[in-house]
């Protein structure tokens, strides 16, 4: 039982860490994003209505975060290691 648990932590820790450089990579690139919001604002792009506001920030941060990106590359950085979803 132990021993299995120790094998678990390991395939755990080995699939963080594995992850993690395009973890740190998403979050480096939204933190290069952030200065430009306050931009977004003094342009025009927000301000007008609430709704266009919220349509327009969520496409920009759909965008900008990458979500269909990273969840592909997670995807296959858990196929490669044979983890089942």
């Amino acid at each position: 039982m132990i021993k299995q648990i120790l094998q678990a932590g390991r395939q755990t820790s080995s699939g963080f860490f594995s992850m993690l450089p395009v973890m740190l990579g998403t979050l480096l690139l939204f933190s290069l994003l952030i200065p430009y919001i306050p931009r977004l604002f003094e342009t025009g792009w927000f301000g007008q209505s609430p709704a266009s506001d919220a349509l327009r920030g969520a496409g920009i941060g759909s965008i900008a975060v990458g979500q269909p990106v990273v969840s592909y590359l997670l995807d296959e950085a858990a196929s490669r290691r044979k983890i089942d979803p």
